[in-house]
């Protein structure tokens, strides 16, 4: 039997392939590893010159679930058009072919999108670096109960390979081939302006493959180009759809959206860029002509765009202080300079950064080392940092009972995943025997709502004394002008 003769596939999955010879083969493998069995993979080679569409052609003869079509190279939209105009499935997914699936995906996937009206399903995910390492972080996408235009305008991130919709959802809409860059954001929003909204899920369905790119390089100018003009395009399509009664469209926001992609591309370029004073960054930053002062807050998400760019666990951090210490200085008095940040903005951004530092850093293994063997043990909240001590007690072979009043049953169950865990319902009073570990970060609204004389440890004591260390480290190799400044900081 042809794959043109076999049954209609539930799942069609249409994969772009430029020169993937390094990883495609375990995008496949894991493909063929999925519990869903019943898909199709058409996968698009764009003009690739290394060899893989050899590996694809020998998969294809011994699965015939996998089709191979070739083309000159026209960019990842002109491919995945190409694959969704021989797309056959009742639903949809899109996969890169150095990303991968975790079993189940399209089972948890197809499962959520039946049960919404849009038919639309998004999960979450975790990275891996180039070599395919496993990195400690993970994107949520239940951090929005449903993913829809306000979401995405909030740049609530999402894998495209995370995502299922039915095929009369997606419609007669197509990658804009024009893009090189973020046509994947640029078509989910024109979606979304159209009404459809995925249902979200915490459970991991698949795997980011982090790359290593020069991003000091010009190709970073069309990447930043191509998204502003998505930006923009989204904004004014979304007006001429009648939006601006339901959200925020005003011309304030797009400006101030604007403002922090230009902020985010220019921090992607400070680490590979050679000059002193973050000329790239500059240019960039300068092209959007905002008239918005840098915030201290905004300026340390840079942090985060270092680990992005370094893909690096959070962990692994501290060694890099040195070299983020170089480029923030020289990128933060570029901006005082330019006029872009206000007075005292150097050493706000430099708390900040520490404070952001911290936040990314796990302590549940120092909460739990803190506590008696023999004492009960109770989580309270369940957003990333219950979970991270929901993972370690189960590591530790701990018994995991968690709180947290504002879940609902169905998402509880959800970011527990497959730990056996014991959820306190919201009603039931407080026992003031067990030791309650609090793991939200920012607590101090959290304790005025707990009964007196809980027996707490708490996350954000960790937080604090952390965000502490790495200032002084921040301090320590900050250029030498700016050390006999310490008092000010």
């Amino acid at each position: 039997m042809t794959p043109h003769t076999a049954p209609t596939p539930t799942v069609s999955i249409i994969i772009p392939m430029y020169n993937a010879r390094a990883t495609v083969a375990a995008t496949i493998n894991s493909l063929l590893r999925q519990t869903l069995t019943n898909w199709e993979a058409i996968i698009i080679d764009d003009g690739s010159t290394d060899g893989c569409a050899r590996l694809v052609e020998a998969a294809a003869r011994r699965e015939p679930r996998i089709r191979l079509i070739s083309q000159r190279n026209a960019g990842p939209g002109a491919a995945r058009n190409a694959g969704l105009d021989l797309a056959r499935g009742e639903y949809l997914a899109f996969l890169d072919p150095d990303d991968t699936l975790y079993p189940g995906a399209y089972e948890t996937l197809l499962t959520l999108a039946r049960s919404t009206p849009h038919r639309a399903a998004l999960g979450s995910w975790d990275y891996t670096n180039e070599a395919g390492h496993p990195l400690a972080w993970a994107e949520s996408a239940a951090k929005v109960p449903t993913l829809n235009l306000e979401a995405l305008l909030n740049r609530e991130y999402f894998a495209i390979h995370a995502q299922l919709l039915h095929r009369d959802t997606l419609g007669g809409l197509r990658f804009d081939p024009a893009l090189r860059f973020y046509e994947d954001f640029d078509l989910f929003a024109r979606l979304a302006i159209r009404g459809v909204e995925w249902a979200t899920t915490d459970r991991i369905v698949c795997t980011y493959r982090l790359r290593s790119v020069n991003r000091a390089s010009p190709d970073i100018i069309r990447r930043f180009h191509d998204d502003a003009g998505v930006i923009r395009r989204i904004f004014s399509q979304a007006r001429a759809a009648g939006w601006g009664d339901r959200i925020d469209l005003t011309p304030a926001r797009e400006t101030g959206l604007m403002h922090q992609h230009a902020l985010r591309f220019a921090h992607l370029t400070l680490l590979d860029d050679p000059s002193p004073s973050g000329a790239l960054a500059a240019e960039i930053f300068a092209s959007i002509r905002s008239t918005l002062p840098i915030s201290p807050n905004l300026a340390a998400q840079a942090i985060r765009d270092f680990q992005f760019v370094d893909r690096l666990d959070a962990a692994d951090m501290p060694r890099e202080i040195p070299r983020y210490a170089a480029a923030l200085a020289a990128w933060w008095r570029r901006c005082t300079a330019e006029g872009w940040a206000g007075p005292g903005f150097e050493a706000d951004a430099r708390r900040a950064a520490a404070r952001e530092l911290a936040s990314m850093q796990d302590f549940s293994g120092a909460l739990l080392n803190r506590c008696g063997a023999s004492r009960d043990l109770i989580i309270l909240g369940f957003g990333r940092n219950g979970q991270r001590l929901a993972r370690e007690m189960a590591r530790r072979g701990l018994p995991i009972t968690v709180r947290d009043d504002g879940l609902n049953a169905d998402t509880a169950r959800a970011r527990a995943g497959q730990a056996p865990i014991t959820f306190i319902n919201r009603d039931q009073p407080y026992d003031p025997e067990p030791l309650y570990l609090l793991s939200v970060l920012s607590d101090e609204a959290y304790l005025q709502r707990l009964p007196r004389g809980l027996d707490l440890v708490r996350w954000a004591d960790h937080y604090r004394h952390s965000a502490e260390d790495y200032l002084a480290r921040l301090i320590n190799h900050w250029p030498a002008d700016v050390r006999a400044s310490r008092r000010a900081a």
